[in-house]
């Protein structure tokens, strides 16, 4: 086995999220830009047992076949699976599962989809009050008494890089990576020009140097079709108010020549420090347009507009 390191890898500003992308495109296309991105100098690439239906592992894993296992970062998820539909919880069918033997059970599944030996990074996966409810405190115990101390096992034995807490609650990331002392925060939906209250979480992590990875910028599609009917917010249908703000956003970005996309990529590297920005590319040319949006100058009054809206 390769030796891994306990330490947070360096990674590039613009990663790849293999949920949504390895769900809508063909694998061949998938399998085009994890060629093309593993041949960038740093590559990023994260999964989960419950993208894509539990498929997204397996697809990343076939799409990395023959590719050298030290020209990318891996990061995935425990906790989090996916149930049929209506026999689970939230807007994904889910059921959940923070145990120590559970979170053994889904490393070994998660390396054998992946085709690898080792794993850089591995979160905890939505281990939040909007996934459970009621039953948070008993999940939070249940993680901290099995999954935290599993992880940290492997961590040991070289097959677990480092440990973090992926949701899309700012609130949750904090109060976990306070509790278990964790090493990252992948925060999804966050930090973005729709949802700017996580400002906590980035002051605790800049305190403790603990890096945060941003995701899901774009809040699941609509800070990048704009507000088109249909549009979708963290997974759903826009309500009235999201689609109100997105439009006046719009008309601000059109004056400035720039589009909204740009700016909404752009943010949560203005606003914080951050590790990584993870985007679902859906092609090649997406994940190299993405790439230059980064580049593009924008205007300080933009930006001073946008912050009022």
């Amino acid at each position: 086995m390769t030796p891994i390191s306990n330490t947070v890898p360096t990674l590039p500003r613009l990663g790849i999220g293999c949920g949504t992308v390895a769900l809508g495109a063909a694998q061949e296309d998938f399998r085009r830009l994890v060629a093309a991105a593993t041949t960038e100098k740093n590559c990023y690439l994260d999964t989960a047992p419950l993208y894509a239906n539990g498929e997204s592992e397996a697809r990343l894993g076939e799409a990395l076949t023959g590719i050298a296992r030290d020209s990318y970062i891996l990061s995935t998820k425990t906790g989090r699976y996916p149930a049929s539909a209506g026999t689970g919880r939230g807007v994904i069918p889910s059921w959940f599962d923070y145990t120590r033997e559970g979170t053994l059970r889904s490393i070994e599944t998660s390396l054998a989809r992946l085709g690898c030996d080792r794993l850089d990074m591995v979160f905890l996966h939505d281990l939040d009050e909007k996934q459970h409810g009621q039953d948070y405190a008993a999940r939070l115990d249940e993680a901290m008494a099995g999954a935290v101390p599993a992880l940290r096992d492997l961590q040991r034995q070289g097959i677990v890089g480092v440990v973090g807490i992926a949701s899309m609650r700012w609130e949750a990331c904090l109060e976990v990576v306070r509790i278990a002392d964790l090493d990252i925060v992948l925060l999804a939906g966050g930090a973005t020009l729709l949802d700017r209250f996580s400002d906590p979480l980035f002051d605790h992590c800049a305190e403790r140097s603990v890096p945060v990875i941003v995701a899901s910028p774009l809040n699941s599609g609509i800070l990048a079709t704009g507000a088109i009917a249909g549009a979708r917010y963290n997974y759903a249908p826009a309500s009235p108010e999201i689609v109100r703000r997105v439009v006046a956003m719009e008309a601000a970005c059109q004056r400035f020549d720039v589009p909204l996309v740009a700016a909404a990529l752009r943010y949560p590297g203005r606003r914080h420090r951050i590790a990584s920005l993870l985007v679902g590319h859906g092609s090649v040319e997406e994940f190299r347009q993405n790439e230059t949006l980064l580049d593009l100058d924008i205007p300080e009054a933009l930006w001073d507009e946008l912050e009022r809206l």
